[in-house]
């Protein structure tokens, strides 16, 4: 698009041009290609320092406001979604999980760029930037946040030479303000099988509890005469994982990843 001081400098030169262009049309005709000739080209000289004194606009950017939002891009911010965004985007439904990642995250002034909901009930991908502007994507499962993504292979080896069991795992807590809490069972069987219960509790104190997505490590040893038939392993009274085949190594810490 022209800017208003092209259009002027367009206009002057057209002025100009028609005056010229009837003094030179009483005259004669080879007059009058001559004149048009050099009027064109003074045209073009004309017009291009119109246009290298009114440069084209950089990209929209730069300018926030208070909670970091660019206004110039038309974000503004949202008190109820706690984030940047641009209000004519997001549904009800894209509202509501956007406030799910809003209320997941330790990130301060981020900027919903976009909601995209995908084939299965309650399942979105979710695109924000944060105050530097560096792009995250997170998952959403059912209405909540899926981390599984984010963990690591389960583990879980037996050290027959030291008759001991070696596990390594990661769970994702529902927000970091929760600690882990966990149970050991050796089921009497032949040959024996070992649960693993995993219980989230909330943090009691009133410490402000910073929200950052990370998930939580557990690992440790069983003492075991034999190496077990299973390994369950259960969180907040629901199967996460289930080993049946149960690897015996000589170096298990180094195939298990606790060294």
């Amino acid at each position: 698009m022209l800017s208003s001081l092209v259009v002027y400098c367009l206009t002057i030169t057209i002025s100009i041009y028609l005056l010229v262009y009837r003094k030179i049309v009483m005259n004669t005709e080879k007059i009058f290609l001559i004149g048009a000739l050099f009027f064109a080209l003074l045209t073009f000289f004309f017009l291009l320092g119109c246009v290298e004194n009114n440069p084209a606009p950089g990209p929209i950017g730069g300018d926030k406001d208070a909670n970091g939002c660019l206004s110039a891009a038309g974000y503004s911010y949202d008190s109820d979604i706690g984030a940047c965004i641009r209000p004519w985007e997001l549904d009800q439904n894209q509202r509501i999980v956007a406030t799910i990642v809003t209320d997941s995250v330790s990130y301060e002034k981020i900027t919903i760029i976009g909601v995209v909901e995908q084939e299965c009930e309650g399942c979105f991908n979710v695109k924000f930037n944060d105050a530097d502007g560096l792009m995250y994507e997170v998952i959403i499962k059912d209405w909540m946040v899926d981390y599984s993504n984010q963990l690591k292979e389960n583990k879980v080896v037996y050290d027959s030479k030291n008759k001991r069991l070696l596990y390594s795992f990661e769970v994702m807590k529902p927000t970091p303000c929760y600690e882990v809490k966990k149970d050991i069972l050796i089921l009497e069987s032949y040959p024996v099988q070992v649960v693993i219960n995993v219980e989230f509790i909330p943090l009691q104190t009133f410490a402000p509890c910073v929200q950052v997505i990370d998930p939580e490590i557990i690992s440790g040893e069983i003492l075991i005469d034999h190496k077990p038939a299973s390994v369950m392993v259960n969180v907040d009274g629901e199967e996460f994982f289930k080993i049946s085949e149960i690897v015996d190594a000589k170096n298990p810490e180094n195939q298990i990843g606790l060294i």
